[in-house]
C-alpha cells in the first residue's frame, strides 16, 4: 500500500524545499522490520536468472521471462522471523535459500547436520580465500567434534589442547601445518 501525504501551506507562505526534509524523514522510517536483523542490502546479481513459463488462462499463448535473482544479506540474524516474514504474501525471500553463519542458529534451528555442513562451509571459505588446500575429511572431522554433543564448540588453542582423540588432533595438525606452509 502506497503511503501518501498532503500538505497544505497558506498562500502567503515562502517557498520550501521538501527534499532535505523526506530525505531525513525516510531515513529515519521502519517500514517492515525482523527482530535480529538492523541493515539489510542486496548483493550485486550472480546472473543466476530464474525462468518463468507464462501461459494464458486459455493456455493457447506461452512466454518465457527471465526474472533476475538477487540475494539479501543482512547484518544480525533471524531465521524463525525471515520464515515468518516470507509468509506475509508479498516477500521477497525464499524460504529455501536462507544462510546465515551463525552456527548456534543454524544448530537450532535446523539441527546438528545442517550445523556440521555450516561449519565445514565456513571452514572452507576461510581456506579458500588464502588459497590453502586443506582434505575436506580434515575439516568434516573437526566439525563433527565441534557439534559432538549437540552444542557448537569453539576450536581455540584452550579447547585443541584438551583433545582426547589422535585422530581429530592429527586432523588439526593436518590444518596447521597447511596454514604454517604460508609463512
Amino acid at each position: 500500500m502506497p503511503l501518501t501525504t498532503f500538505i497544505k501551506f497558506g498562500a502567503d507562505m515562502p517557498k520550501l524545499l521538501l527534499i532535505g526534509l523526506v530525505e531525513r524523514t525516510c531515513a529515519k522510517t521502519v517500514v517492515r522490520e525482523i527482530p535480529g536483523i538492523v541493515d539489510c542490502f542486496q548483493l550485486a546479481g550472480d546472473d543466476k536468472d530464474e525462468k518463468i513459463v507464462v501461459r494464458s488462462p486459455d493456455r493457447s499463448l506461452c512466454a518465457t521471462r527471465l526474472i533476475p535473482s538477487s540475494q539479501l544479506s543482512t547484518n544480525g540474524s533471524n531465521i524463525a522471523g525471515l520464515w515468518e516474514f516470507s509468509c506475509s504474501g508479498d516477500s521477497l525471500i525464499n524460504v529455501d535459500d536462507i544462510y546465515t553463519n551463525h552456527i548456534d542458529e543454524i544448530l537450532r534451528t535446523y539441527g546438528v547436520e545442517a550445523a556440521r555442513t555450516a561449519i565445514v562451509k565456513e571452514m572452507s571459505a576461510v581456506f579458500g580465500v588464502y588459497k590453502i588446500d586443506v582434505d575436506i575429511r580434515h575439516l568434516e572431522l573437526i566439525a563433527d567434534y565441534m557439534v559432538r554433543f549437540s552444542h557448537s564448540l569453539g576450536i581455540l588453542g584452550l579447547t585443541v589442547s584438551r583433545l582426547s582423540k589422535a585422530v581429530i588432533n592429527h586432523s588439526i595438525v593436518a590444518v596447521s601445518r597447511q596454514i604454517r606452509h604460508l609463512y
